[in-house]
């Protein structure tokens, strides 16, 4: 006998996103000179979309924002529902 699903339930889980800033391939003795005060270029320009992420995928991107004291990201463009349900776990 199937159980049936409250979707409400469903919609309450707290999930975690995370904003990628930018991605670069260093090598370990690159990585093992990195000190205090170094700095890590990126060959990404300051101004390009940030991507949100849910589950190590990409579910939608935006831009950085200040909101009080805290970093914000303003959504400026999000995937579909149902790419964003399979991020989350397929649902």
């Amino acid at each position: 006998m199937g159980q049936t699903v409250d979707i409400n339930n469903i919609l309450s889980i707290q999930m975690p996103l995370s904003v990628l800033l930018a991605e670069k391939k260093m090598s370990v003795q690159e990585i093992l000179e990195l000190a205090p005060g170094s700095v890590i270029q990126f060959a990404k320009n300051h101004e390009a979309p940030l991507h949100l992420m849910a589950n190590r995928k990409i579910i939608g991107s935006g831009v950085a924002v200040k909101v009080n004291e805290n970093f914000g990201l303003q959504i400026k463009d999000m995937g579909r529902h149902e790419d964003t349900i399979n991020a989350l776990g397929g649902f």
